[in-house]
């Protein structure tokens, strides 16, 4: 019985040891009453009121366990129903005001929706009241709260870069489609900082998210679809990343890296209707012809990635077909 009352247990077994009644009482109690009375006697050290045991023991054996949660957290009727869904261990105080708190906000319906509260999931779900959008999602957030750190960091990226347009009118009670669709649909807008070198000859950088899934759609590679390219799309947006596109058949693309200061390095390229041989040698010349104009901007192109060194190092020389070396 001690252990659900957590760091609560020793003023417990103080206020039982004063009126032991309630001991049979408090071990018979369903979660509801268990809560209230964790609550109430959390509020009562919180304010500073007397805790001396017989004096709580005598509150809670006479008075009805809604008064002292009422006491304690107000009189919502729906909390002290809500409780039985808390678990069998106390919380503390906090997150019992979190869960008060949400039960008066525009949640409350949702949260009311759920089997078992969950400190975590309430927490997120608090959050989520601060913004309109969330809001408007929050029949998607009450079944998957850990969306709503995902979604407030989109959001942060959308309106950092000014293109929150279709997500901020999201309509409420939209689903999770409805959600992605108007996300995808913004940052197919976004735009990448401008260029710090030109664009080779037979190559320009491309101007926008809906530019690259074009291409990558023409091309049947991952950057087509904002889910799958986030390896490249997120560095793009941010400039770590220029992604160069042909301006003649066949269409090609490539991916520059930074990956240093004024450092530079090619991640990958591809080609439409392309074999081998001609790959390579359209390679090249990007190769070549991205150095100059990245020299001509007092930028460099490096052949590898600097941390391509250190996996090399890491290779045992027998996987390399090669005698090892003296140490």
């Amino acid at each position: 019985m001690m252990a659900s009352w957590g760091r609560l247990a020793p003023l417990i077994v103080r206020v039982i040891n004063a009126c032991p009644c309630l001991a049979a009482q408090l071990v018979m109690a369903p979660p509801r009453v268990i809560h209230a009375t964790a609550a109430f006697l959390q509020a009562r050290i919180a304010m500073g009121r007397d805790n001396d045991p017989a004096t709580l023991a005598a509150e809670i054996a006479k008075r009805d366990p809604r008064e002292l949660l009422a006491e304690a957290l107000g009189g919502d009727p729906r909390l002290f129903r809500a409780l039985d869904r808390c678990g069998s261990t106390v919380w503390l105080l906090q997150e019992y005001e979190d869960l008060a708190g949400l039960l008066r906000g525009p949640l409350s319906d949702s949260v009311l929706g759920l089997q078992r509260f969950h400190h975590a999931t309430l927490r997120q779900l608090r959050e989520a009241e601060e913004d309109a959008v969330l809001i408007a999602a929050r029949h998607v957030l009450v079944h998957d709260p850990a969306l709503v750190g995902d979604l407030r960091a989109m959001l942060a990226l959308l309106r950092g870069l000014g293109i929150a347009r279709d997500i901020e009118a999201l309509p409420h009670g939209a689903g999770r489609r409805a959600i992605r669709r108007r996300i995808e649909a913004d940052l197919a807008r976004a735009a990448p900082p401008t260029p710090p070198f030109a664009a080779p000859s037979g190559w320009r950088h491309c101007e926008s998210v809906h530019e690259v899934q074009a291409v990558g759609a023409a091309l049947k590679n991952c950057v087509a679809s904002v889910m799958f390219g986030t390896t490249y799309i997120g560095p793009f947006l941010i400039g770590r990343m220029r992604l160069l596109r042909t301006t003649d058949e066949p269409l090609g693309l490539a991916a520059v890296e930074e990956v240093g200061p004024r450092l530079w390095s090619i991640a990958e390229t591809q080609f439409r209707h392309d074999v081998v041989v001609a790959r390579h040698r359209r390679a090249e010349r990007l190769r070549s012809s991205l150095a100059e104009v990245l020299n001509e901007s007092g930028h460099a192109l490096l052949d590898q990635h600097p941390f391509a060194a250190i996996r090399h190092l890491h290779e045992e020389p027998s996987q390399l077909g090669l005698a090892a070396a003296e140490d």
